[in-house]
């Protein structure tokens, strides 16, 4: 699990923590019933304070992310909750701030990046609106 901690964003660690996990269980790359990384074992990781990842996992934990099992560890609920709508667009926003920054550092300009971004969007609804034998819906 891959969780990008940027330090100048203005954003705190803590709120990254959380949408960087909120994004991995709703893309499914945190499976429901999975242990996620101890606090200890994250805060090594990213090499951040444990209180910061304490209190990312408690926010998570009141809004129903992540379960504690007393001497067991901390687990992915099943099954999750869904994300509102408030929440799915902060981490997406957070995702497109990555996107927008990797984009500017190949020396790809915004009008470059919506016209890749809209031809994957295309080539993605494509897909699934196509029937099993290959035809559209």
């Amino acid at each position: 699990m891959y969780l990008p901690i940027d330090t100048s964003s203005g954003m705190p660690i803590y709120r990254q923590i959380v949408n960087g996990l909120k994004y991995h269980i709703a893309a499914g790359s945190l499976r429901p019933g999975e242990k996620v990384p101890s606090v200890r074992e994250l805060c090594t990781r990213l090499k951040v304070n444990p209180a910061t990842v304490n209190k990312a996992y408690r926010e998570l934990e009141g809004q129903g992310y992540l379960e504690t099992r007393r001497g067991l560890g901390t687990f992915v609920p099943d099954p999750p909750p869904a994300p509102g709508a408030l929440e799915a667009e902060e981490v997406l926003a957070q995702k497109l701030d990555e996107l927008v920054t990797l984009a500017a550092t190949l020396g790809l300009d915004t009008a470059a990046l919506l016209r890749i971004v809209k031809r994957r969007a295309d080539k993605l609804n494509s897909e699934r609106n196509a029937k099993p034998d290959g035809t559209r819906t």
